[in-house]
């Protein structure tokens, strides 16, 4: 039997992580354990396991587990991606593998490919010597019998040691370089599917290079195919699911619970753990739907265009788009009113993508709450999570933390209230542990950084005096515990807090990426930047930081100048440009840039001032005319005068 696994995901930890993600911050409990391999909670809702880890506890997986390992006679093909479970059931098999040959590096030849399985066989303590065949398909010319005869060779002494009928899983089948060794490894696999069963794990790295003819060429068995249909959760299974983590929560509560999840996330396993797992952690009060659009969802972060958009074609969206405006799709009227004779074979083919759901009831397809209110935003180009409203989710999500503004005047405000700092050492601390950033840091290194000056024990006493200060200074302004001590580390929890700082280097990063639809939806560097970085601050251990981010903000304004230019928004580049020039006036190229603009806007007044300036400056400096792209820019504006 063989069992071949594919995903449009890239990496298999990646899902997995996506998959099991939990709330950050929330206190783990305790959970007790009844039977081999169950895990059910009793009393409070639990945080000590995921809902991803009781899948193959759910009909929908037990059942395709059993299928995968009991279909004998064809190569069975799991089309499967990772927001279907794919992880959970490599798991799930997994637990049943006696050997696991999972190639890692390259093989170009039969004589590479033997001796990896031999010593990968020694490393599991499966005892199978395979030097004579090494050495016997380095001496001979490879004819097809002398490959008939290792490829047998080598089955029957894998089954002797791993023993028969047991089951063998192979990955990384794509490090299989020439065509001779993928041929090679296919027939071996055909000659092991006699003896044992075999499951192939196609990597979804390089899958491309893997096309459905050429694995049917590497396995000359009939296919059978388990479609991504198959792994989406019921409502039943996800009853049963909410019985294990929610336990707490009445009959009544679950069943509506399950048929909201299966209702808005159509059976997407990724989905409904990610929403239950929220609901365990403690979000017992937020709505199933509000739930469900939490920011950082896996299904709208990693999956939120790959559900849709790179299945289908330009033709296909549009389609879809149409479909959506329907409570209930009927393939007659579908046909009908589009136009399209295929539309009945058309959604028995978004059925099994997983796209629409089947009512059997009303004998009519639904689609899934998410997939309907994407595909009614205007805008192809955005993510599922893109189009929602992103000042309510701020706000959401900006609620009661403590607001911390760095650059220029130096505040901390809590519901509008600023602490009354006791000392101006207190204020430094404060600020010196908002600098690392959640990085934890030695009483050593502190005292070294604000009392340099002073001998140890001296410096010590005034540390601890400073820190009680300024914990009751924030107790005092009702600011929820920041400071926090572990084994001598002290850090700031900076989850607690929005700043400046976190949002000039989220806007850093967005403009790394060119990322300009995220960038639109962060507050307005112009708004952040009102100073240099820590600038009340004197002291020594200031002045790199202080550099550094005055760096960066210079970067992010060249950026945002240049982009604005390049658009057309001349008028708002003019104003990054200036506000760079406070920081560096000695930069030709912004000089240069900005004249550019003003001499765009037609304010020729503000582009000679630029221009005497940058004239004054480098002749009182340098002693010299400034260089020639500045004139060539301000020659330019002339011409038009």
């Amino acid at each position: 039997m063989f069992c071949i696994f594919t995903t449009r995901a890239e990496k298999r930890h990646l899902v997995q992580e996506m998959l099991t993600k939990n709330v950050e911050h929330v206190k783990m409990k305790k959970v007790r354990t009844f039977g081999i391999g169950q895990k059910y909670i009793c009393g409070k809702e639990d945080t000590g396991m995921k809902t991803a880890e009781v899948l193959d506890q759910t009909e929908t997986f037990e059942t395709a587990g059993f299928d995968i390992l009991n279909h004998v006679g064809k190569i069975t093909q799991v089309d499967m991606p990772m927001e279907y479970g794919r992880v959970c059931l490599a798991e799930q098999v997994g637990k049943h593998a006696a050997l696991f040959l999972d190639f890692t590096q390259e093989l170009d030849t039969v004589e590479e490919f033997i001796l990896w399985i031999n010593e990968n066989c020694k490393r599991q303590s499966i005892p199978v010597e395979m030097r004579d065949l090494y050495e016997l398909a380095s001496s001979e010319k490879l004819l097809p019998e002398i490959k008939r005869y290792l490829t047998a060779e080598i089955a029957v002494r894998i089954t002797e040691a791993a023993g028969l009928e047991k089951l063998v899983s192979i990955s990384g089948i794509r490090y299989l370089n020439s065509r001779e060794v993928m041929f090679f490894g296919g027939r071996l696999m055909e000659k092991l599917t006699e003896r044992m069963k075999v499951v192939v794990w196609l990597d979804s790295k390089g899958q491309e290079n893997l096309s459905e003819n050429r694995l049917r060429e590497m396995f000359c068995g009939e296919i059978f195919r388990l479609r991504p249909e198959r792994m989406l959760l019921p409502e039943k299974d996800i009853r049963q699911l909410a019985d294990i983590r929610l336990s707490g929560r009445s009959a009544e509560e679950k069943d509506h619970i399950a048929a909201e999840l299966r209702r808005y996330f159509g059976g997407f396993p990724a989905g409904i753990c990610y929403a239950l797992d929220l609901m365990a952690n403690g979000e017992k009060r937020i709505p199933v739907e509000d739930l469900c659009r939490l920011k950082g969802h896996p299904v709208y972060g990693q999956y939120g265009r790959n559900c849709l958009t790179k299945r289908f074609t330009e033709k296909g969206m549009s389609i879809l788009k149409a479909l959506s405006g329907w409570e209930k799709i009927d393939g007659d009227i579908a046909r009908d009113t589009l136009g399209i004779p295929w539309a009945g074979e058309y959604l028995k083919f978004l059925k099994e993508e997983g796209v629409l759901l089947y009512d059997q009831k009303e004998k009519c397809y639904l689609f899934p709450g998410m997939f309907r209110d994407y595909l009614q935003v205007q805008g192809e180009n955005k993510t599922i999570f893109e189009y929602r409203n992103t000042e309510e989710d701020e706000q959401e999500t900006s609620a009661g933390k403590v607001r911390i503004k760095s650059f220029g005047s130096f505040h901390v405000q809590y519901h509008g209230e600023e602490p009354k700092w006791r000392t101006k050492k207190t204020k430094e601390l404060f600020a010196f542990l908002f600098n690392k950033q959640g990085v934890p840091v030695s009483r050593d290194v502190i005292i070294g950084s604000l009392w340099p000056e002073l001998e140890e024990d001296r410096a010590r006493k005034l540390f601890y005096t400073t820190m009680t200060y300024l914990r009751k200074n924030l107790k005092d302004t009702g600011i929820p515990e920041l400071i926090i001590c572990r084994k001598g580390m002290y850090y700031l929890d900076v989850g607690k807090t929005e700043s400046d700082y976190a949002s000039i280097m989220a806007i850093k990063g967005q403009l790394e990426n060119e990322n300009w639809t995220e960038l639109w939806k962060m507050p307005d560097i112009r708004e952040l930047y009102g100073g240099a970085y820590l600038e009340f601050c004197t002291e020594e251990w200031t002045y790199g930081i202080r550099a550094y981010m005055g760096r960066i903000v210079q970067q992010c304004l060249r950026s945002l100048g240049s982009y604005k230019m390049r658009i057309g928004e001349t008028a708002e580049a003019a104003e990054y440009l200036e506000l760079f020039r406070n920081e560096d006036p000695y930069s030709e190229d912004i000089a240069a840039m900005l004249i550019t603009a003003y001499g765009r806007l037609g304010d020729y007044k503000n582009a000679n001032r630029v221009y005497r300036e940058y004239e004054d400056l480098y002749l009182r400096e340098f002693e010299e005319k400034p260089g020639p792209e500045v004139r060539k820019a301000f020659e330019g504006c002339r011409k038009k005068w």
